[in-house]
C-alpha cells in the first residue's frame, strides 16, 4: 500500500496481534494514524487519508480520487 511505501511498515502489522480476528478489528476500529510531514508531501498524506476513510459512504470513489488529486 502507499502507507506502507511511505512508512516502511504496514498500517496494522499482522504480527502484532494475537489472532486474525484482532487484526481485523484493529483495521475496522482503530483510527488511521497521521503521516509525518517529513515522510511525504501534504498532498500525498491527504490522498492516503482519503483512501483509508473507514466509512464507505464518506470514502471517495476512484473517479473522485482521480478528479481531486490528479488534475
Amino acid at each position: 500500500s502507499l502507507y506502507q511505501a511511505v512508512m516502511g511498515q504496514p498500517l496494522y502489522d499482522p504480527d502484532s496481534f494475537d489472532s486474525p480476528f484482532a487484526h481485523l478489528m484493529a483495521i475496522m476500529q482503530e483510527p488511521v494514524p497521521n503521516l509525518p510531514s517529513e515522510r511525504c508531501s501534504q498532498a500525498m498524506a491527504e490522498f492516503i487519508r482519503a483512501c483509508l476513510t473507514k466509512d464507505p459512504l464518506q470514502r471517495p470513489n476512484c473517479l473522485q480520487l482521480l478528479v481531486n488529486f490528479f488534475q
